[in-house]
C-alpha cells in the first residue's frame, strides 16, 4: 500500500521563499532593465508627458532649445490599435461564428455517420449565446484592447484565462450572480519571463514560466485561502491598510 505524501507547510514555505527570490533575481536582470528603459521612455510620449531639459540637451556653443513632442506617439498607438481591433474583430462577424464538434450518429438511410443537424443547430446557438455575453457582461473587446496596446507599448503581452464573478442587478431590484472564464490582461511591468537561456521560442506564445504581481480583493483572496494551502496562514500578516488590495 502507497502511502500519501501530504504537502507540510514547509513544504509550502520552501515554495514562497523561492518563488520570491527567483521574483527579485529577474527584476535585477540587466536585460529587463534595459527594456525597462525602453518602456518607461514608450510610456512617457503615450501620456505626452514632457521631456525634462538635461544637460545632453545642451549643444556646443551652450545654447539649447526644448524638444517638442507633438504626441506622435499617442496618436500611433491609437491608430494601430484601432488596425489591430478591427483585423481581430471584423465587420462581417466572422469571428462570431461557432461550430461544436459533436459525436456523429449513424443514418439508417444513407449508411452514413453525421451530427445530428438539429442537434448542431442548437448547440451551436448555444456557444453564440455564452460569446454574446462574454462581449456583454465581461467586456471582452474592451479586455483585447488592453492586450493589444500593451504589445504594441511594452513589445509582448501577457494574458490569463481565469475565472470572473460579476453582481448584475436586473429588472432595478433583482441582483444576479455570473461567472465565466474570462480574458485577463497583464502590464509586463507586471509580469517577469524567465530569462534562461534554454527557453527557445519556436512559436508564439512563450513556454518558459513566468512570474505575475497582481493584485485581488481581500474577499477574494479570503475565498481562495479556503482549504490547505498555506495562503491562509498569510492572510493575517497583511497590513491592515493594505487589505483592500492584497497581494
Amino acid at each position: 500500500m502507497v502511502k500519501k505524501r501530504r504537502i507540510s507547510q514547509k513544504d509550502w514555505s520552501s515554495v514562497q521563499e523561492f518563488i520570491i527570490q527567483e521574483k527579485k533575481s529577474r527584476e535585477k536582470d540587466k536585460f529587463r532593465k534595459v527594456h525597462e528603459d525602453i518602456w518607461r521612455e514608450v510610456d512617457r510620449q503615450v501620456k505626452m508627458e514632457p521631456a525634462g531639459v538635461s544637460k545632453k540637451d545642451i549643444n556646443d556653443d551652450g545654447d539649447w532649445h526644448n524638444q517638442i513632442e507633438l504626441g506622435e506617439l499617442a496618436k500611433a498607438s491609437e491608430v494601430l490599435s484601432a488596425d489591430v481591433r478591427r483585423l481581430l474583430f471584423p465587420a462581417s462577424r466572422a469571428w462570431f461564428e461557432a461550430h461544436s464538434e459533436l459525436p456523429s450518429e449513424l443514418d439508417e438511410e444513407t449508411g452514413e455517420r453525421a451530427p445530428d443537424a438539429k442537434m448542431q443547430r442548437r448547440i451551436d446557438g448555444r456557444v453564440r449565446a455564452f460569446m454574446g455575453q462574454q462581449h456583454s457582461d465581461f467586456g471582452l473587446k474592451a479586455r483585447v484592447d488592453l492586450s493589444v496596446k500593451e504589445a504594441l507599448h511594452h513589445g509582448s503581452l501577457v494574458v490569463e484565462v481565469m475565472e470572473d464573478h460579476q453582481m448584475m442587478v436586473t429588472d432595478g431590484a433583482g441582483v444576479q450572480s455570473l461567472h465565466a472564464p474570462v480574458w485577463q490582461p497583464h502590464s509586463m511591468w507586471n509580469c517577469y519571463p524567465d530569462p534562461s537561456p534554454n527557453v527557445i521560442g519556436t512559436n508564439m506564445i512563450y513556454n518558459g514560466s513566468m512570474i505575475i504581481c497582481d493584485y485581488i480583493p481581500m474577499h477574494k483572496l479570503k475565498a481562495g485561502a479556503k482549504g490547505d494551502g498555506w495562503m491562509a496562514s498569510q492572510i493575517s500578516k497583511i497590513k491592515m491598510e493594505n487589505q483592500c488590495n492584497a497581494i
